[in-house]
């Protein structure tokens, strides 16, 4: 009886411990994309438009201006064109950056999000 007992509570924390608190989310997104046949951004949102882009990661001094650099290479746009603000964590750390992506199209949303999520710096983008 208890012998078996206790193995499977410590499978049960195993797996809450592993589990990604995005699996539900991801789930939700396979859900949608294969209902409407389309991915979320392409299905909710209106092109063109500035789509806020927030990024998240380790303060240093070219963090900020290479965030812009990639938008402004995917969206092919001046980087002195594009408006955005910062937010530094109260340590110093971090930094948080908010870009408002001149964007065309679904696909370039999503090229912006790969190539933001490509740099070693970047903890989140949303």
């Amino acid at each position: 009886g208890f012998s078996l007992v206790r193995p499977m509570i410590g499978l049960q924390r195993s797996i809450i411990r592993n589990a990604s608190p995005f699996d539900a989310d991801n789930d939700r997104l396979r859900t949608f994309e294969a209902q409407t046949g389309k991915r979320v951004f392409e299905a909710l949102v209106e092109y063109p438009c500035d789509f806020q882009i927030r990024v998240i990661g380790r303060e240093d001094a070219s963090f900020v201006n290479d965030m812009l650099e990639y938008i402004g290479r995917v969206t092919e746009t001046p980087v002195d064109e594009i408006s955005f603000s910062t937010n530094p964590s109260s340590k110093g750390t971090f930094i948080s950056v908010s870009i408002d992506a001149p964007i065309d199209s679904a696909q370039t949303l999503y090229e912006c999000y790969a190539i933001l999520r490509q740099d070693p710096r970047v903890k989140v983008a949303l």
